[in-house]
């Protein structure tokens, strides 16, 4: 009993710290956002929905002063590119399946490429 009270916990406090987290990175997003800068900013996942049992559909955005960006995403897995459909000048959406890891890579007009990893678990 006390072993399912203590993984109870453990998970209540592991949701509290990443919606924290979350919140924060919205944050810094939205102030790396007002910046004049030429450059991009990280590549963010804002939102992700599931589609079927495995599949879920990632809104994937980032910032900048450029509206030029190139976006490309690669299953880790499967060693494999992933087609990312644009909804809009700084956003994609990405299908991902459940148990693979993306690698998520961002690009302005004469910038250098910004990577992040994401994962559906």
């Amino acid at each position: 009993m006390k072993t399912r009270i203590i993984v109870l916990a453990a998970c209540v406090a592991a949701v509290i710290a990443l919606s924290f987290a979350g919140v924060m990175n919205a944050e810094a997003l939205q102030a790396g956002c007002t910046r004049s800068t030429p450059t991009t900013s990280l590549p963010y996942v804002e939102d992700v929905n599931p589609t079927k049992s495995n599949v879920y559909v990632a809104l994937v955005t980032c910032c900048g002063k450029s509206t030029n960006l190139v976006l490309k995403v690669r299953d880790t897995k499967t060693k494999r590119a992933v087609k990312a459909k644009r909804v809009g000048k700084r956003a994609w959406e990405v299908r991902m399946k459940r148990g693979h890891v993306y690698r998520i890579s961002v690009k302005a007009k004469g910038g250098t490429w910004k990577r992040i990893a994401y994962g559906v678990m």
